[in-house]
């Protein structure tokens, strides 16, 4: 455990003794494994030489990463009421770090993990301005919690940059269970040696415009990524919700040759897994990656909340996401390089327009219904409400023409 759900390459499925894993974590079990195992189930279950069994496995009491260098814990609890639904609570933690650090581990603990669902950890870095574009779930994710996934850690020469005076921002989604209680998550971090050979990046391909009809049972959406410049994947996250049946990487190169990276057939809500390469694959500047996704609306999907609705991108489980979470990096380029602006050319759809596009002043007046320069989330249509906080950076329930701007500049 956790279950291992990416389909297995043709070459694996006929391997019996030779059973070479695409992935470095996988979990599946060998065609003669299988074997044995319904061999046995429709046997009479021997029970075998107990000599030859395996010893129990032991678990770490504390950190699964070790005895982290450094460890960020909430200052205060955080209530979670007891039914209901609770916006997205926004958590910031200054790291005080006088030095920049690079991060060989990272593991994530939820104080209470029975009503956690997930921790999405972003960090704001000096000179960014007030709304980063790191607090975006797609571009700014460092690290997170999700069922099934709570530890990052990476081989030698690998690690995460932690720019000193950067503060961490924890976006936590709380879910409650009939019981009012408190969270105090906290997070742990093993420091590298020494400088690595290569960056960790992340980048997430979104789809803000997923629109799934009710009753759907196979509806189809999709999000894709031009590779501005060459990319070493070392693995894939993807992220949907209760309503996610399936998803699929997949890659289109220059000369329009299209492979499969990572098919999940049966994506399952409840475990939420990172599927790293064994061997990392370069893709070239001019390559697209897309991620598809399939869900299901229908009234025999028994996790579904309601098949009656028409179903939006949104942050509540009741809602839905489309986000694939590509984990990566730039081969020949030194560790601590800044992204370019080109680099960040994925297409944001769903997206309020672009600052520098000559109609946004006509978008933000087109929504403006009560003229008072000022948009209401009530004014916004609905596959632009999942962001309504993030871009409202007063917390005074409103938009402005600057804080729109604003959040269009990162």
């Amino acid at each position: 455990m956790p279950p291992w759900f990416a389909e297995e390459s043709r070459s694996s499925k006929t391997s019996t003794t030779n059973h070479q894993h695409i992935w470095k974590n996988d979990r599946s079990l060998t065609a003669d494994d299988r074997n044995d195992l319904l061999a046995w189930v429709q046997s009479d279950h021997p029970l075998g030489n107990l000599a030859d069994a395996p010893k129990p496995m032991t678990f770490p009491t504390d950190w699964q990463i070790g005895k982290p260098d450094r460890v960020w814990k909430f200052s205060e609890p955080i209530p979670v009421q007891a039914t209901g639904v609770m916006p997205y609570q926004y958590i910031t933690i200054d790291t005080q770090l006088d030095e920049s650090k690079w991060v060989q581990a990272i593991e994530i603990q939820p104080g209470s993990p029975e009503v956690v669902h997930h921790v999405i950890i972003t960090l704001h870095i000096p000179g960014q301005g007030k709304r980063s574009s790191a607090e975006r779930e797609e571009d700014g994710l460092w690290a997170g919690y999700v069922p099934g996934q709570s530890v990052w850690k990476y081989p030698k020469g690998f690690a995460r940059y932690l720019p000193k005076g950067s503060r961490l921002i924890f976006q936590m989604h709380y879910t409650p269970n009939g019981i009012a209680t408190t969270d105090q998550t906290r997070v742990g971090v093993i420091y590298a040696d020494a400088p690595p050979e290569h960056e960790v990046r992340i980048k997430g391909l979104s789809n803000h415009h997923i629109r799934i009809p009710p009753f759907a049972k196979h509806h189809r959406e999709e999000a894709s990524l031009k590779l501005p410049v060459d990319a070493t994947v070392l693995g894939f996250l993807p992220h949907m919700h209760l309503r996610g049946s399936a998803c699929r990487y997949e890659v289109i190169d220059t000369t329009g040759r299209q492979e499969v990276l990572l098919d999940i057939p049966q994506y399952d809500f409840n475990w939420q897994l990172l599927y790293r390469y064994t061997e990392p694959r370069t893709f070239h500047e001019g390559d697209t990656i897309t991620f598809t996704a399939w869900f299901d609306n229908s009234a025999e999907n028994p996790a579904n909340p309601d098949p009656t609705e028409t179903v939006y991108w949104g942050q509540q489980t009741f809602e839905e996401m489309l986000l694939g979470y590509v984990e990566y990096f730039l081969p020949g380029v030194p560790p601590g390089t800044p992204l370019t602006n080109t680099a960040r050319s994925q297409k944001q759809q769903g997206n309020l327009p672009a600052r520098d596009n000559k109609n946004f002043q006509a978008f933000f007046l087109r929504f403006d219904q009560d003229g008072d320069h000022a948009l209401s989330k009530e004014e916004l249509p609905n596959r632009l409400r999942s962001r309504f906080n993030q871009v409202d950076s007063d917390r005074n329930g409103l938009l402005s023409y600057e804080e729109v701007q604003e959040s269009q500049a990162q």
